[in-house]
């Protein structure tokens, strides 16, 4: 009997479990051919390295109680947490060089690109030092926050303090759908244009980027439908509307306060971390001795769309700096030839 919480644990472990293992990334195809061979040995040799600790529990559980030795069971231990500790760093390593690998082709690409050099120079300097921004907070807390946010649509006080702070001010571009589109609202909010025509920029960037795969350039209106922009894509297309600007988070209330909206990426209402939503924010206000702001969210409905929420919440909400982009003086879009 006193193998009984044992076999149970292992029994778990090795094949009702399994699948709670750290699962393997697949290999992005847009990876130099280098670094997929070395990303394809690598998990070859990580997936032999789970058949063995799978192979090794199922060994261990057809035993009967008797036949069961604690040396075993720790060598399964030490089996299972050497697989995890490997998948994890392979995970993280493979995140970063596609992330490395997506924004060396972006620079590439921008560099290719016919625009002035103070307008390439402007770009590059946006991607390069679009970093990670805000407090670190749980999902659960997000959730909560996102109802605190949308129950609070319709305060008279909110409203009025709103429509008397500093800010642009602007009017919304309409609500997205089912679909994934909310970068693609944010940058028509932002520049003041109509959503076709900064759906016409993204989808041509799309078509045209080499960080996106075959399959993502060949359906650009599916691949922003389902998947969105990436950071980088709105740093892009917000420099062929007008002239883009990274803004950190202490630096939301002043960039608003000089006239410019601040787009920003935040955890959706999921709490999911790996996901974003982009809204655009357009007043800044105090209210009960706290900074306040006002923002636009392509979720909401109704001619206005705002909502409101304090310098805390967006900060735990908050994902990345803000990215601000003011229309080009000649209103003239650039195109990504």
């Amino acid at each position: 009997m006193k193998y009984l919480i044992s076999i149970f644990f292992i029994c778990i472990s090795t094949i009702a479990l399994a699948d709670k293992l750290p699962a393997l990334r697949e290999i992005p195809s847009v990876l130099s051919d280098v670094d997929k061979t070395k990303f394809t040995e690598e998990k070859k040799k990580l997936q032999g390295q789970l058949q063995d600790f799978l192979d090794a529990g199922n060994t261990f559980n057809a035993k009967t109680a008797e036949n069961q030795t604690d040396e075993e069971l720790k060598a399964l231990e030490v089996q299972r947490s050497s697989y995890v500790l490997a998948a994890n760093s392979f995970n993280k390593s493979l995140i970063e060089s596609w992330f490395s690998t997506i924004q060396r082709k972006m620079l590439e690409a921008v560099d290719h690109l016919d625009w002035t050099k103070e307008e390439k120079d402007r770009a590059i300097l946006a991607l390069n030092t679009l970093d990670q921004d805000g407090d670190a907070s749980t999902s659960k807390d997000i959730v909560q926050i996102w109802k605190d946010v949308q129950a609070r649509r319709d305060n008279d006080v909110l409203k009025q303090k709103a429509s008397l702070g500093k800010g642009p001010g602007i009017p919304g571009a309409g609500q997205q759908t089912i679909h994934e589109d909310c970068a693609v609202f944010a940058l028509a909010n932002a520049v003041g244009v109509p959503y076709g025509v900064a759906a016409a920029r993204a989808t041509k960037l799309i078509a045209d980027g080499e960080w996106r795969t075959s399959e993502e350039r060949s359906n650009t209106q599916k691949t922003i439908e389902e998947n969105g922009l990436m950071g980088g894509e709105v740093i892009m297309v917000a420099e062929a509307l007008g002239k883009v600007e990274i803004v950190p988070s202490d630096k939301f209330a002043a960039t608003l306060e000089a006239g410019k909206p601040v787009m920003v990426n935040l955890v959706p209402y999921s709490g999911s971390m790996r996901s974003g939503h982009e809204v655009v924010l357009t007043k800044t206000f105090q209210h009960e001795g706290a900074r306040w702001f006002e923002m636009i969210d392509s979720n909401e409905s109704g001619s206005m769309q705002r909502l409101y929420l304090n310098e805390k919440e967006l900060g735990m909400m908050l994902k990345e700096n803000g990215v601000s982009v003011s229309p080009e003086d000649n209103t003239v879009v650039k195109s990504f030839r």
